[in-house]
């Protein structure tokens, strides 16, 4: 099974964070961020690129809102 880990999103060094996790066996992950400012399509396009050039992928992206939040299922 060829699983991933979960990678924090940040407009500096996602190169080095994409060698680490080659480094540690994995070429997916799940691709986290709270920081809104980099939801760009100029973002998109060097986070694919950078991706791509390492032989790795995202998977999946979990992204969070700022403000209040209510995790339940009542509110």
């Amino acid at each position: 099974m060829d699983i991933g880990v979960c990678v924090t999103h940040d407009a500096g060094n996602m190169e080095e964070k994409i060698l680490r996790m080659k480094a540690q066996g994995f070429r997916r992950c799940q691709l986290l961020t709270w920081n809104m400012a980099l939801w760009t399509d100029e973002e998109a396009v060097r986070l694919r690129e950078c991706f791509k050039a390492h032989d790795t992928e995202i998977t999946a992206f979990w992204c969070g809102m700022e403000g209040p939040a209510e995790r339940n299922f009542y509110d």
